[in-house]
């Protein structure tokens, strides 16, 4: 039976930001990195009467995260700066074998780079920012291919930016009650709203999941906000034409905000909301794709500030996929409810 082998290799790996918390954060991090290399070492899986056999060595990255988490203590406990020269160096590999009666290597590629998007939102999901791979390609080793020793490679770009920035600023909104999920409880939950190797979303759920992979591949432009408001509202199931209020009066009761809460959220999807409309209708100073303020220092103004913003969004989509995670909802459904005053008795003096 061939063999295809292939290669997940990143620059980077592990967190952009430091968490006030950090001890607790990176330990939660490489505990959901150890349980995913349980749950996705070996998979099995059919496509098109072809059956699949998937290995998967995650290795090197468990080695380099607590290589990393251990010589950072260090470095905070003993205030000894000779530690830096310990940290392991080097890009991360993941090497994936692939065993299957199909001599065709494209379809054994497509499956493991599925694979690798199915873990990158397992992984976000349940511990926000630990998969964060941003400079990341996808090799496909020369062995059985035909293909006289060249490596074919895919950008992948897995970037965690919108999951780690929405987790580092819960501190400020802890009604958002982002937290760390058991990743084995998140792989059902996901595989049910979005079974594997569907490309096509069905269901409100997967609509949001496959918006916000849009988004992480995105440069935080003025399309972002588009992306954004198109997750929540898939999630929230908003008809075309339905008002803003809709949207956050759902979100409101699934995340069972405080009135003082709901406002802060209003005010600030407000914001997104008005910046994608002025996009998408011609009304915004769309800025040019260098955005380099030093030639022109009203880029920071019209770019950076509007980034920034957008972020929220994809706070409250993460927020609520964790809510619904939590309860073990596959998404919202919402129901109209007609009530009336009842009439008091009445007599006619």
């Amino acid at each position: 039976m061939p063999r295809h082998e292939f290669r997940l290799q990143s620059q980077h790996v592990g967190s952009d930001n430091e968490h006030p918390d950090w001890r607790f954060v990176e330990a939660q991090r490489i505990e959901a990195w150890k349980q995913l290399s349980q749950l996705y070492g070996h998979t099995c899986c059919e496509i098109h009467g072809s059956k699949y056999d998937i290995i998967a060595d995650f290795s090197d990255i468990l080695v380099r995260l607590e290589n990393s988490y251990e010589v950072t203590c260090r470095i905070y406990d003993e205030r000894d700066a000779s530690a830096f020269d310990d940290f392991i160096r080097g890009p991360v590999n993941i090497p994936v074998f692939v065993d299957t009666a199909d001599e065709h290597p494209y379809r054994s590629e497509s499956l493991v780079e599925f694979l690798f998007y199915e873990m990158f939102l397992v992984m976000n999901l349940a511990a926000p920012g630990s998969f964060n791979f941003h400079f990341s390609t996808l090799e496909r080793l020369p062995i059985n291919f035909g293909t006289h020793g060249r490596e074919i490679t895919t950008e992948l770009g897995l970037h965690a930016k919108i999951f780690e920035d929405a987790f580092e600023d819960s501190v400020n909104h802890a009604w958002l009650k982002l937290g760390f999920l058991p990743v084995c409880d998140v792989m059902q939950w996901l595989l049910s709203v979005a079974p594997r190797f569907q490309m096509v979303p069905t269901n409100p759920a997967a609509k949001c999941l496959f918006a916000l992979l849009y988004l992480t591949k995105s440069d935080f432009g003025p399309a972002s906000s588009a992306w954004v408001f198109n997750a929540l509202e898939a999630l929230f199931s908003c008809k075309p034409g339905e008002n803003f209020g809709r949207l956050t009066e759902r979100a409101a009761i699934l995340l069972e905000l405080r009135a003082q809460e709901v406002n802060i959220m209003k005010k600030k999807l407000r914001t997104i909301y008005e910046i994608r409309s002025s996009f998408v209708h011609g009304g915004m100073r769309v800025v040019h794709p260098m955005r380099d303020d030093g030639l022109d220092s009203d880029v920071h103004e019209d770019y950076w500030s509007n980034a920034f913003t957008f972020e929220f969004g994809s706070y409250v989509a993460l927020a609520s996929l964790q809510s619904l995670i939590r309860r073990r909802w596959l998404f919202p459904m919402y129901e109209e409810k007609l009530t009336g005053q009842p009439m008091l008795p009445f007599q006619v003096s």
